[in-house]
């Protein structure tokens, strides 16, 4: 964070509203920062994590270990509407 543009203590409350699910127009509003500044910070976030979940092994496994997929990720519409 040296490079950046915010002071740690708003970095870090930025930070927990961000994993709180706060919109970046609801952090704009509390902080008073630009919605661009505010965007910087969540993307830079985004990108943290991404790349720490890049290092972890994403397996899953163990005893009676249920996996249940969500088609919705996959792209694929399971009823198609006819209009």
């Amino acid at each position: 964070f040296l490079k950046k543009y915010l002071k740690v203590n708003e970095i870090l409350h930025l930070t927990f509203l961000w994993i709180c699910g706060s919109s970046a127009s609801t952090s704009e509003n509390y902080f008073g920062f630009s919605n661009k500044t505010i965007l910087l910070y969540y993307n830079y976030f985004r990108s943290l994590i991404a790349n720490s979940l890049k290092q972890i092994e994403n397996k899953i496994r163990g005893k009676m270990v249920i996996v249940e997929i969500d088609e919705s990720k996959f792209g694929k519409q399971k009823y198609q509407s006819i209009s």
